[in-house]
């Protein structure tokens, strides 16, 4: 995440305000999902409609807080002009601490939910975006910074036809 955190520096130095283009309107940070898990003693379809709920409503999150940070820094940086370097390196710094607190959270909530008692497409839908979102935390990933929401919000919508 790194690379994507630089990336997201560079742009938006290099780009200034046209990097703004495409934000959402979220603003504030999500509160962490609920930390229960489904019960052992309750049914299937009970329990994957919880692992269902739980899991969306952490992937919403976390795109919440991507892009609430992401338009932090954009506010930072603004048009480029007399941009103090240590200051956008500092919160860059913050920033992707939060970021890959927020999808290592939601990765550990995925992996947590699969292992429950819950139906076979769901679980498969849970296994496959902690993967993903274990890919997009490494430091090295690749994926550009304007796709991360992309990313997040095919995870969730992969969960949510599972679930349906």
């Amino acid at each position: 995440m790194r690379r994507l955190v630089g990336a997201m520096m560079l742009g938006l130095v290099v780009l200034g305000a046209a990097a703004a283009c495409g934000s959402d309107d979220g603003k504030a940070d999500a509160a962490a999902p609920s930390s229960s898990v489904p019960s052992a003693t309750a049914s299937a379809p009970d329990a994957t409609k919880a692992a269902c709920d739980e899991a969306v409503a952490g992937g919403e999150a976390a795109a919440r807080v991507f892009t609430t940070k992401w338009d932090e820094l954009k506010a930072l940086v603004g048009d480029g002009e007399n941009v103090e370097q240590a200051a956008v390196e500092a919160k860059v710094a913050e920033l992707e601490t939060s970021i890959r607190g927020e999808f290592k959270k939601w990765t550990e909530k995925l992996t947590e939910l699969a292992a429950t008692d819950i139906e076979a497409p769901v679980k498969a839908a849970l296994t496959e975006g902690a993967a993903t979102m274990t890919k997009l935390n490494r430091p090295d990933d690749p994926t550009p910074t304007g796709q991360v929401t992309t990313v997040l919000a095919g995870i969730t919508t992969k969960i949510k036809t599972a679930c349906a």
